[in-house]
């Protein structure tokens, strides 16, 4: 996910350009396992990558 003023966005989940946009990350989101997604606007908590 890219970070931009507090605003996390999702980079790319499919497809073949996953693995670049996994390495162009700046953090993630843990998502619980019986949780299909998020909402867009809804809080979350971002683990950056260091």
């Amino acid at each position: 996910m890219s970070l931009k003023d507090g605003v996390a966005t999702t980079i790319m989940t499919t497809g073949a350009g996953i693995l670049s946009s996994v390495a162009r990350a700046e953090g993630y989101v843990l998502v619980p396992e019986e949780v299909e997604g998020r909402e867009k606007g809804e809080m979350v908590e971002v683990n950056l990558i260091e």
